[in-house]
């Protein structure tokens, strides 16, 4: 369920206030689906209130919602996190004022999202499905680094994870 989904306030002019804070509802909803998914995934608290959420955070651009948001999920996904309403506490920090720019030493490793072609997937498909025992726990544990703790997650999506991180890991390690 996309947060703008949520029943809204009539008299509630998100529109009046995305404008003014630079961010549109849809930049809004895709910079929030991690920690939906984060929280959904966590069995905690999710949000079911939109407007005190884009009350705390219109007056923030959207970079520093993004960062505030990979800090929680981050959070969220710990083993032993303590959170139990990670979009009430996103409120709290928001209205506590957030940080206007990333902490020493987290940022991503990765690089900018690019689409990649077929022959380029293929290339690091190849790559990962020819890594040793050793250099898939090395870059598990990257990954882990990356988004911030382990997560329990299936086969399937660690391959995709592999797959996603294989080129920032090699390029950080250089394992081969």
């Amino acid at each position: 369920m996309r947060a703008s989904s949520l029943p809204v306030d009539p008299s509630f002019r998100e529109d009046r206030l995305a404008g003014v804070a630079g961010w549109t509802d849809e930049q809004l909803d895709d910079t929030l689906a991690p920690l939906h998914e984060a929280t959904r995934r966590a069995h905690l608290r999710e949000m079911t209130n939109r407007r005190p959420v884009v009350e705390a955070l219109w007056p923030y651009p959207i970079e520093v919602i993004r960062d505030a948001v990979e800090a929680l999920v981050s959070e969220v996904n710990r083993m032993d996190t303590q959170l139990r309403s990670p979009f009430g506490v996103l409120v709290a920090r928001a209205r506590g004022g957030l940080s206007q720019r990333r902490p020493v030493g987290t940022q991503r490793a990765t690089a900018p999202q690019v689409e990649q072609d077929d022959e380029a997937r293929s290339w690091v498909r190849a790559a990962v499905h020819g890594l040793s025992e050793v250099d898939v726990t090395a870059l598990d544990a990257f990954i882990a680094r990356e988004i911030g703790g382990l997560v329990r997650m299936p086969e399937a999506m660690k391959q995709a994870m592999r797959l996603e991180y294989y080129e920032p890991w090699r390029a950080s390690s250089a394992p081969l």
